[in-house]
């Protein structure tokens, strides 16, 4: 069977993220989230999924694609099958290659990652790129919270400890903040860490449904999304931030934006 294109172009929700995507550089993933949209909708087992590996030829396959992008002004998401920056890159390294490989391609690389001080060995390869995007993902920052959903990721005191690291080395820092389990838990994010954050994406459970989270958590409650997006719109306007209509639009330098996805702002 051929393999599909080490690059592509995300659509649906993923479309929000990015324009330009990058499959792999590993298969599977050592989060442990509980959320993961490849665990849950493909119904690949939890155990099964944490056990990452390297993708096949990813370097090679990354070689030979990404000369005919040269130059192309398109974010590269490094990835939505995986976290980047997950134990497995400290043996393998692949993501590190693939930062290099992008940076003589003259392609800007997009990291998200829950992997906190494990990302910080990648910063001095983004601080180089002006263009480069570090954002991170949060549900909580409450530390027995955020292990219940991402048992294996960092915690989240060591998230905000790299997202103000990154941001203080002038790398373009955001949020992802999807999905919301918690509205308090996430309202409480914006506020801490709207001030060393260019950026938040904000969603709602996405793909879950109620039974998927009260599985996990059986004191979690329905979701009033109209009033949960209407107090993060007065945290942002209180941040002096401008709403995104178009997730992929280019804003000044220092400039402190937000979007709000599409599946939040039906559900409001």
């Amino acid at each position: 069977m051929k393999p599909q294109p080490l690059f592509h172009r995300p659509t649906g929700p993923a479309g929000e993220y990015a324009q330009l995507a990058l499959r792999g550089p590993y298969v599977g993933c050592a989060g442990v989230c509980r959320y993961c949209y490849n665990h849950l909708s493909h119904g690949i087992p939890l155990t099964k999924w944490t056990q990452a590996r390297p993708m096949k030829d990813f370097l090679k396959r990354l070689e030979d694609a990404a000369p005919a992008l040269m130059g192309d002004r398109r974010r590269v998401f490094m990835s939505f099958g995986c976290d980047p920056c997950q134990p497995c890159e400290e043996v393998h390294g692949l993501t590190a290659e693939a930062l290099e490989r992008l940076a003589f391609y003259r392609l800007s690389p997009h990291l998200l990652t829950k992997f906190g001080r494990r990302a910080a060995r990648h910063f001095d390869a983004l601080q180089r790129d002006p263009r480069a995007r570090f954002w991170q993902t949060l549900t909580s920052l409450d530390p027995e919270q955020a292990a219940r959903w991402e048992p294996g990721a960092a915690p989240p005191a060591e998230r905000a400890l790299v997202q103000r690291e990154a941001y203080e080395r002038g790398i373009e820092t955001g949020l992802s903040l999807e999905p919301t389990i918690y509205p308090a838990a996430t309202l409480e994010i914006i506020e801490v860490l709207g001030c060393i954050t260019a950026h938040i994406s904000l969603g709602k459970l996405n793909h879950m449904t109620l039974g998927q989270v009260r599985a996990v958590d059986p004191a979690a409650h329905p979701v009033n999304w109209r009033a949960f997006l209407g107090q993060a719109r007065r945290i942002f306007a209180a941040q002096g931030r401008l709403e995104l209509r178009d997730p992929h639009q280019e804003v000044e330098p220092g400039m402190r934006t937000y979007y709000v996805k599409r599946d939040l702002r039906r559900a409001a």
